[in-house]
């Protein structure tokens, strides 16, 4: 038996398709990455040498490496668990040491998120923080 179809699926997409519409969303996209990526640039900056990455080319999707007695899967679990903040353990990707960020959403919630990795950092890690 086939799989049911998405009828409003397929609508909203064909909607966003339309040329007028999917240019307004590119740029709409692109200036959201870009906002955040300036974010995230500055505040690793202020962060080195606990955080360090190379800046995506494409993609709203950051891998972070970072300085820290604690295992990615460990890291993510706890900021998840004690500041409702979702980052990827890099270990998932085979890359302990590191964190997934996603960059491409609303710039306030972004930055809050980065205010609440801070103070965990902070109240885990006060010698480094």
């Amino acid at each position: 038996m086939p799989p049911p179809k998405n009828v409003l699926g397929q609508r909203v997409a064909t909607l966003a398709l339309q040329q007028e519409k999917r240019a307004y969303i590119v740029a709409r996209n692109r200036a959201l990455l870009a906002r955040n990526v300036e974010r995230l640039s500055a505040w690793i900056e202020a962060h080195t040498p606990m955080f360090h990455w190379i800046a995506p080319q494409a993609g709203a999707m950051a891998f972070l490496r970072y300085n820290l007695p604690i295992p990615s899967e460990e890291l993510s679990r706890r900021l998840r668990e004690t500041q409702s903040v979702f980052v990827v353990a890099g270990s998932w990707f085979g890359l302990d040491g590191h964190l997934r960020l996603g960059i491409g959403g609303d710039p306030d919630h972004f930055a809050e998120a980065l205010r609440r990795i801070e103070l965990f950092l902070a109240q885990e890690f006060s010698e480094r923080a």
